[in-house]
């Protein structure tokens, strides 16, 4: 009976400090698990604050995605004029082109009448020098009778 008696302390003994060091373990778990959770707190909080900067950059993008739209309805606006000038232009260049033909027309008429000038021109020149000529016969005709004839 020493041996049980000895065997029931041990395990008495084996029994009391696995119970205190259960207790450790237990006070050091509720200790860590109170660290855990205050940190997971400050996370939390970061977490919100980081949220809150979310929200104002969203905020920030929605205002320069709003500017973004309102500048491509003013392109889109610019655009529409550019198409209206563009259609004037060519209407505009359609008239020039009308007019070029005209001009073209009346560049040929004045061509055909600068040749009836050349012509004309040398047919006078032609009857000028021919009566020259013969006005300078005429006279020297004169001019010879004048001198045979004199005493």
């Amino acid at each position: 009976m020493a041996r049980e008696a000895w065997t029931d302390e041990r395990l008495d003994d084996l029994s009391k400090r696995m119970d205190d060091g259960f207790r450790e373990v237990r006070a050091e778990q509720r200790a860590l698990r109170a660290e855990m959770n205050a940190r997971f707190d400050r996370m939390e909080g970061k977490f919100d604050g980081v949220d809150a900067k979310f929200e104002r950059v969203d905020a920030r993008f929605d205002a320069v995605n709003e500017r973004f739209e309102r500048v491509d309805a003013r392109f889109d606006a610019v655009n529409e004029r550019f198409e209206r000038v563009d259609a004037k232009f060519d209407a505009v260049n359609e008239r020039f082109e009308r007019v070029d033909a005209r001009f073209d027309a009346v560049n040929e008429r004045f061509e055909r009448v600068d040749a009836k000038f050349d012509a004309m021109q040398r047919t006078m020149l032609q009857v000028g020098a021919g009566l020259s000529g013969t006005m300078l016969v005429g006279f020297l005709s004169v001019i010879a009778t004048l001198l045979a004839t004199r005493p």
